[in-house]
């Protein structure tokens, strides 16, 4: 590797480490979903933004991930949503390629060609399944507490028709499908990163009066805010005045 004036310049080509994808999905909370869109002529790629939650599998097995979204409605019925593919497809699921990345620093060059950012991310191809609905809440709880751990506990569980849909209102309730996509084979995971400072340069550009290292990106959270009709005298609890994503 290159040494640069914010130390190692490293790409890490695309692997199956377990340790460093495990860390990606458990410091995350977003990812991209992307598959092909059979309603459309002629047939076109969609990559949808979702929160997801990590059930971690036991050593070797990665686990599974979960998204969520909303039933079809009736009333304005959307057949390309991925959740409704996934819904009318039962055992054959549908083929999706799922990214999560995480921004760890920018790193600027003495020239822009040399601007970079630090980073890992993990790219999963698989394929999508919608669970039965009995196991609706066990997965909704998987992907609550991974976004906040310790939530599902103390917050009142979704009732029937948050889950089943009322069809007497399905503006208010449209019902809740959640997708399944396995980790391990034959599921393909790869992990990438970017980590270091900038490449090394040309000599003339390292002995001129150029700026060159990394900015370090951090997520804050700032302090919880109540909600306006929160009853008064009941506490924040303590996995949001404590909340952080890593450690």
């Amino acid at each position: 590797m290159e040494l640069s004036a914010a130390g190692l310049a490293k790409h890490t080509p695309p692997s199956k480490d377990t340790k460093d994808i495990r860390q990606v999905l458990k410091e995350g909370f977003v990812c991209h979903v992307a598959y092909i869109d059979p309603t459309s002529t002629p047939n076109r790629p969609l990559a949808v933004p979702m929160v997801y939650g990590y059930k971690e599998g036991k050593d070797p097995e990665l686990g599974t991930l979960y998204v969520h979204g909303a039933k079809d409605h009736p009333k304005y019925p959307n057949p390309s949503r991925l959740h409704v593919l996934a819904s009318r497809s039962g055992k054959e699921g549908v083929p999706v390629c799922l990214t999560v990345t995480l921004l760890d620093s920018l790193i600027i060059g003495r020239s822009p060609y040399h601007n970079s950012v630090g980073y890992r991310s993990v790219v999963v191809k698989g394929t999508a399944y919608a669970i039965e609905e009995k196991e609706v809440c066990d997965a909704l709880k998987t992907l609550v507490d991974h976004v906040v751990p310790g939530s599902w506990e103390t917050a009142r569980k979704p009732n029937e028709y948050e889950v089943e849909g009322d069809s007497k209102n399905p503006d208010n309730y449209p019902g809740t499908v959640v997708l399944r996509l396995g980790l391990d084979t034959p599921a393909e995971v790869t992990f990438k990163a970017r980590t270091g400072g900038p490449k090394s340069e040309e000599k003339v550009d390292v002995d001129s009066d150029y700026w060159a290292g990394t900015l370090p990106i951090t997520e804050v959270y700032g302090p919880p805010s109540p909600a306006s009709n929160l009853k008064s005298g009941i506490k924040t609890p303590d996995y949001l005045t404590k909340y952080s994503r890593k450690g």
